[in-house]
């Protein structure tokens, strides 16, 4: 919405230098130079002005490519802590989520799961993500995730407080890498993890 009330801002009070320049320095007539300065404000200058400030797109949309080294740093690491989230779905006393591959329309994605407890090397798992591809007739009940497939995972407190989330923050890390800085709603929703301070590990 600024973007947007700039950029109008900015075109509307671009229209007397513009007027004056084709009038005074082009030698345009009056009115010819009137309509070529309304063209070029209302125009000319939003596209330019557009295409210079280009939005940037919300970090939880863009995709990110899980072979990418940060990101393989990041699932590693959480995968060296999986007894922590053993651990949580034993006690009963957080919310327990993990990220795991499933297929969806013939392509495998990335996608996280409410965690329910653990049976015989498999997490017992309800989908929470929105997947591109298609939704196979399984994944409306639980599914049985093995252990050793899950590539992340988050204990959350009722208060919000989050541990683990380890892909969150190489999710951020890539973003602020391809766009420079992360949206300010996402840098205090990233303040919930415990594990890890925003920009910067402990």
């Amino acid at each position: 919405m600024l973007r947007i009330f700039t950029v109008s801002v900015i075109s509307f009070l671009s229209f007397f230098p513009i007027y004056m320049f084709v009038t005074e320095v082009c030698g345009l007539n009056d009115d010819f130079g009137a309509v070529v300065a309304i063209a070029l404000a209302i125009i000319a200058v939003p596209a330019v002005l557009l295409k210079l400030w280009k939005e940037k797109p919300s970090p939880e949309v863009i995709p990110v490519n899980v072979n990418d080294p940060v990101m393989k740093e990041f699932v590693e690491k959480s995968r060296k802590q999986i007894d922590r989230l053993i651990e949580g779905l034993e006690e009963e006393k957080k919310e327990a989520y993990v990220k795991f591959p499933y297929r969806f329309g013939g392509e495998i994605e990335h996608v996280w799961g409410t965690a329910h407890y653990i049976k015989d090397g498999y997490v017992i798992v309800s989908l929470d993500s929105s997947p591109v591809g298609d939704l196979p007739e399984e994944v409306y009940g639980r599914l049985k995730i093995k252990l050793e497939e899950i590539e992340d995972w988050m204990l959350v407190d009722t208060d919000g407080t989050t541990f683990g989330g380890y892909s969150i923050l190489a999710h951020a890390k890539i973003y602020t890498r391809e766009y420079g800085s992360l949206p300010r709603d996402y840098e205090r929703y990233l303040k919930r993890f415990v594990d890890f301070d925003w920009p910067e590990i402990t």
